[in-house]
């Protein structure tokens, strides 16, 4: 039981090791697009 639970915890170590920096990616493309669309929206303005 111990092992398994070990197991589970370094999958999920390894998971988050390399998921966090495509996370992060995404977030930040997300705020820049939307900073451009508030900015054309402002020169519409």
């Amino acid at each position: 039981m111990h092992d398994i639970i070990r197991r589970f915890v370094a999958i999920t170590k390894v998971n988050y090791i390399l998921f966090v920096p495509q996370i992060k990616h995404i977030f930040f493309v997300h705020i820049e697009l939307l900073a451009q669309i508030l900015d054309e929206k402002h020169i519409i303005v």
